[in-house]
């Protein structure tokens, strides 16, 4: 698109280049063997216009704006906090059909999957939701619950970490790392992490101190 947007004035100048030769040197001959040239390169430029009118009108016509996109994944996210899963995964496919990178859409597919126990379909979902943002906490955390669901516990623990790090306050995530630790056994960060997870939410912290027994003498 950028490429053609020089042509038309680079034609221009190169008519005006022929015509300006031919009215100095006043010859005819000269003059009528300009003038076919010029005609090739007039209909050059009607085709480069031509061109760059239906690149634009493409672009216009078949690239749905982005408010059309977030009121389609609006609708679709309301269909899944009603709980109909299959129409909501259907329309999150939908929203992403129109728009690759919409990582609202890859997030909920991600969460979907999770409540149908497609575990490898909802790691896949939402991984490239964190790819796409990265500083999205809550994704980090499902991403990580996923790969706990899966059987992957070493994987999770970084996951669980950066959304952590991201959102310190984020209770579900502090206390999805801190059951991780544990069924790590790894238990002198698990009780850090139970520490830490008592600042946030108390009562998170105490069910995993009755899961888990912590040490009162750690975790009072």
């Amino acid at each position: 698109r950028f490429i053609l947007s020089l042509v038309p004035p680079l034609l221009f100048v190169l008519c005006a280049y022929l015509d300006r030769i031919a009215r100095d040197i006043g010859k005819l001959q000269l003059a009528r063997l300009s003038f076919a040239p010029r005609s090739v390169l007039a209909a050059a430029l009607i085709l480069f216009t031509l061109a760059e009118g239906l690149a634009s009108a493409k672009t216009s016509w078949g690239t749905p704006s982005s408010t059309f996109v977030r009121f389609y994944y609006d609708e679709t996210h309301e269909e899944l906090r009603r709980g109909n899963l299959e129409e909501a995964q259907r329309g999150m496919r939908g929203v992403l059909t129109f728009d690759p990178r919409f990582a609202a859409a890859h997030r909920d597919l991600g969460m979907i999957a999770l409540a149908q126990g497609s575990n490898d379909d909802a790691i896949r979902s939402l991984s490239v939701a964190a790819w796409l943002e990265p500083r999205w906490a809550d994704v980090q955390n499902s991403l990580g619950f996923a790969l706990i669901q899966a059987g992957r516990p070493a994987e999770a623990v970084p996951v669980l970490e950066r959304a952590t790090a991201l959102e310190p306050n984020l209770a579900p995530a502090w206390y999805n790392l801190c059951g991780v630790l544990f069924q790590l056994g790894e238990q002198e960060k698990g009780n850090s992490c139970v520490l830490r997870l008592e600042r946030v939410s108390p009562e998170l912290a105490q069910s995993l101190k009755t899961v888990f027994g912590a040490p009162s003498s750690e975790l009072p």
